[in-house]
C-alpha cells in the first residue's frame, strides 16, 4: 500500500520490520532492494541483494538486481559478472546476452562483445541492433571493410535505423565514396531530424566534391544555424571550433 501511494520510507520500514520476524525468506531483502532503487539508493539496493545471496545462492532474481546496482553506479565488470551468472540460468536470453555484449564494448573486450553478438545471430538471426553492435566493434578494432558489411546486413532488417545509414554514410566519406555518402546521409537525415549537426557538415562536404554546390550550400547553412546556436551558450567550445576551422578549409575558405 505505501508503496504503491509513494511513501518509499514508510514502505522500507515495513518490510524491514516483516524481515526481522521472517529472516529465512530471500524474497523480502529483494524486496527492500527495489524500494531502495526506486529512491536512487544503489549501495543499500547492493547491501540488500547480497543478504538474499547469503540466504540463497542460487536465488536468481538477487543476481539481476545487482547487476543493474552495479550498472548505475557504472561499475560494468561487476554488472557482467552478476548478470552472466543469470545468463547460465536462461543462456538463451537475447535481451540480457544483449545487454552483456554492450557492457563488455563498454570496457573495451571487443572479442567477448562479437561472441555475444554472434550468438544472439544463431538464435534470433533478425535481432535488431545487432548487426548494428558488430559494425561499431569492427570500427572500434579499425576494420571499416567488415564495419560496412553489418551495416547494411542491419538495413537489411532495419531499413529506416537512422543511425545505421548515418555510420554508413560517415565510412562511405571517408573512403570517398560520395555519391554513396549523400544518399545515405541524406536517408539518416530523412528518418531522424535531429541527428547530430555532423550530418549537415559530411554532406556540404561530400556535394561539394560532386560538384553541387547549391545542396552543399543547404546543408552548410543548417549546419551553420546550428553552431551558431551552441556558441550562443558555449562560445569557447573548443571541440566545436575545431570543427568549424576544419569545415572551412575542407571548404577552400577562410572566412
Amino acid at each position: 500500500m505505501y508503496r504503491e501511494q509513494g511513501d518509499l520510507d514508510k514502505a522500507i520500514e515495513i518490510h524491514k520490520k516483516a524481515n526481522q520476524i521472517n529472516p529465512e525468506y530471500p524474497y523480502l531483502h529483494t524486496n527492500i532492494s527495489i524500494l531502495y532503487s526506486k529512491k536512487n539508493m544503489q549501495e543499500e539496493v547492493i547491501k540488500e541483494n547480497q543478504e538474499a545471496l547469503k540466504l540463497n545462492p542460487d536465488y536468481l532474481i538477487a543476481h539481476k538486481f545487482l547487476g543493474q546496482a552495479y550498472y548505475k553506479l557504472k561499475k560494468f565488470p561487476e554488472a557482467i559478472s552478476e548478470y552472466e551468472i543469470s545468463l547460465k540460468e536462461e543462456p538463451n536470453d537475447v535481451s540480457l546476452m544483449t545487454l552483456i555484449a554492450s557492457l563488455y564494448s563498454r570496457i573495451g573486450n571487443y572479442d567477448k562483445a562479437l561472441a555475444l553478438n554472434n550468438k544472439i545471430l544463431k538464435i534470433a538471426p533478425k535481432t535488431p541492433n545487432t548487426h548494428f553492435s558488430i559494425a561499431i566493434i569492427y570500427q572500434m578494432k579499425g576494420d571499416n571493410k567488415r564495419a560496412k558489411e553489418e551495416y547494411l546486413k542491419e538495413l537489411e532488417i532495419v531499413p529506416d535505423n537512422a543511425i545505421a545509414l548515418y555510420s554508413l554514410g560517415t565510412l562511405y566519406y571517408e573512403e570517398e565514396n560520395f555519391y554513396q555518402a549523400t544518399q545515405k546521409l541524406e536517408r539518416a537525415l530523412k528518418n531522424n531530424k535531429s541527428l547530430d549537426k555532423s550530418v549537415f557538415m559530411n554532406l556540404c562536404l561530400a556535394y561539394k566534391k560532386l560538384g553541387n554546390i547549391e545542396i552543399s550550400t543547404i546543408h552548410l547553412n543548417n549546419y551553420l544555424e546550428i553552431a551558431n546556436e551552441v556558441l550562443k551558450e558555449e562560445p569557447i567550445n573548443a571541440d566545436l571550433l575545431f570543427e568549424l576551422g576544419y569545415l572551412y578549409q575542407e571548404l577552400g575558405s577562410h572566412q
